[in-house]
């Protein structure tokens, strides 16, 4: 039998390459599952974090809202609106019954992207003004910002200082 593949040198090539191939056909499998446990671990460590905050945010109170971080809070809260929207029967009679602010946020919470629904993480940004600057800006100056958003949302401009004060 070797005597054949010494008289037939294609055979050997055949061979060679036919193994070269199955070597090179593993290493790639072996790649894309590499890849594609990365991107599994990754959407799971996402799915838990979401699952942290709609757990830490579920029922607000005034100490919980006072002390979480502006960005945990609104990502939380509009995780828990999109939980309850999609797990509705009627989603739009269920985005409906929502208030206003809670209509607010989960429209604010969401971007559309070539068609597709996606989440904005951590920002809340309307008509080009990131919350998160007037939240910060309360906190500093230790003051109530309630009035300013609703400003923010009626007008669609920040008050000014005379503005505030009547």
């Amino acid at each position: 039998m070797l005597q054949y593949f010494i008289d037939h040198p294609v055979w050997i090539a055949v061979f060679v390459a036919v193994i070269l191939l199955t070597v090179f056909v593993c290493f790639k499998a072996a790649q894309a599952s590499s890849r594609r446990y990365a991107a599994n671990e990754k959407t799971m460590k996402k799915i838990k974090e979401e699952n942290t905050l709609r757990n830490e945010f579920s029922i607000l109170t005034e100490n919980l809202i006072s002390a979480a971080e502006p960005d945990r809070l609104f990502k939380g809260v509009a995780l828990n609106l999109q939980k309850k929207i999609s797990d509705a029967d009627d989603m739009t009679a269920e985005f409906n019954a929502l208030s206003d602010g809670q209509q607010y946020i989960y429209a604010l919470s969401f971007y559309i992207k070539d068609g597709e629904r996606t989440p904005i993480d951590g920002k809340l940004i309307y008509r080009g003004i990131d919350l998160k600057d007037i939240v910060s800006g309360c906190r500093s100056e230790n003051r109530f910002g309630y009035e300013e958003v609703s400003y923010l949302l009626l007008f669609g401009n920040l008050p000014t200082k005379e503005q505030l004060e009547n």
